[in-house]
């Protein structure tokens, strides 16, 4: 999954002190999306970078056996790079005011620039987080950082001024958040609920087919409710959108989802009853039951809902 970017580690602990050098990472926002380049590994050579450029960290296709961008584009590898403060000389809007610490990934410090640049660096540009997931850019652990720093940048965004008082909000010295200096609120990151759900009837799986947007073949999915268990939550989507009832919910994994602010959490289920679906189609294009071998997976390894439908298409559940 996305996530899974070992040997490399997400430090995410909060470090309001924290002071940028030359060599920290600037992650910039717009509505463009994200500023960065793609670099090939002759590039990296030059550069005396070419420990950067492994084949192992590149993304793979949705059965974990294959490279996915030269299988699915026919194109050779490339890699995710993000401007470093030392690309922004004399650039008086790029300055320890006008940036935020976010976290770091092994020794990289990560930071969200705040302010326009007076020029954006050459051989920069801009493409939106999505658009280079779907381009299959690596190194997995770029990518990761890429959405994990979406994540907050539209927190930070979307939260400046307070909800309770309209007062501008500023950043808590102890933690993460956002205090209002006027009344006092605290507004935390936006972490949403939501649930990913294998239903199980015999050696078939229930697979689904969004109406719109994302086009390869799921599971049902969906968000929790206020006053609910994820396992209730499990429960009615799955009766919403397939009119099925299920038990034996049992968990698998969890997924940070950092391009729609989800924390996603698997589950699978078994079937109760009834095994006719009754398919919502306001949601849903396609909801079938299929067998191991005629599940088809989605063409890179990121989500938590291909790991699901690869481990029932392996009989490990």
């Amino acid at each position: 999954m996305i996530q899974d970017i070992y040997p490399h580690k997400l430090n995410n602990q909060y470090h309001p002190d924290q002071k940028p050098d030359a060599d920290s990472i600037i992650l910039y926002f717009t509505q463009e999306g994200l500023l960065h380049r793609l670099l090939k590994k002759e590039d990296l050579e030059e550069m005396g970078h070419e420990n950067l450029f492994s084949l192992d960290e590149m993304i793979y296709t949705g059965d974990g056996k294959k490279l996915a961008r030269p299988t699915l584009l026919n194109e050779e590898h490339l890699f995710l790079s993000f401007p470093r403060l030392s690309d922004f000389v004399n650039d008086t809007h790029v300055t320890e005011e006008t940036l935020t610490y976010l976290f770091s990934v092994d020794d990289d410090n990560y930071f969200l620039l705040n302010e326009a640049p007076e020029e954006i660096p050459e051989d920069y540009e801009f493409n939106t987080v999505r658009e280079l997931r779907n381009l299959q850019i690596g190194p997995k652990y770029r990518t990761f950082a890429a959405i994990t720093g979406l994540h907050l940048y539209n927190w930070y965004r979307t939260n400046r001024f307070c909800g309770c008082c309209g007062h501008k909000t500023v950043h808590s010295s102890t933690e993460r958040a956002l205090k209002c200096p006027s009344c006092g609120h605290l507004i935390y990151p936006r972490i949403v609920p939501a649930v990913i759900v294998g239903v199980k009837n015999g050696d078939k799986i229930l697979l689904t087919k969004y109406r719109k947007g994302f086009t390869p073949f799921a599971l049902i999915a969906g968000f929790t409710e206020i006053g609910e268990t994820l396992e209730e939550t499990v429960a009615r989507e799955v009766m919403e959108e397939a009119g099925i009832r299920v038990k034996n919910i049992q968990y698998y994994k969890s997924q940070p989802w950092g391009v729609v602010d989800d924390l996603l959490a698997g589950f699978y289920c078994e079937v109760d009853g009834d095994t006719e679906i009754h398919m919502d189609a306001s949601e849903l294009k396609l909801a079938e039951w299929k067998s191991r071998d005629e599940i088809e997976l989605q063409p890179n390894d990121f989500s938590l809902t291909n790991e699901m439908m690869r481990a029932f298409k392996e009989g490990k559940f």
